[in-house]
């Protein structure tokens, strides 16, 4: 797939998740990595080597695409926003924070 379609995807798929409409999870795979469905392929996202990557596998398994960091740099943007998403991150401050107030 070519590099600016791959980013033209990535920008919808961040997007997206600003809007709630991606369900991120954890990898129990890969530390510190996300996927999310769309349909019936999966995107993976991750921290390795140094930089953030993403891959786009078919239902199949089989590899559509990549990216890096390196190349689109709203990657370590997009990251974060899954990682915010797959461990609830913004629900448990929310929790902890009303927990606090009530002591």
């Amino acid at each position: 797939m070519a590099l600016n379609r791959l980013e033209e995807l990535f920008t919808k798929v961040y997007s997206a998740t600003l809007n709630n409409k991606i369900d991120w999870k954890k990898n129990p795979k890969l530390e510190s990595s996300y996927k999310a469905e769309i349909g019936k392929n999966q995107i993976y996202i991750y921290f390795s080597a140094g930089r953030f990557r993403a891959v786009i596998l078919s239902q199949e398994g089989d590899e559509i695409g990549k990216l890096t960091s390196y190349s689109y740099p709203k990657l370590k943007e997009l990251f974060d926003l899954a990682k915010r998403k797959a461990l609830k991150i913004d629900e448990n401050l929310k929790e902890i924070d009303s927990l606090l107030d009530s002591l």
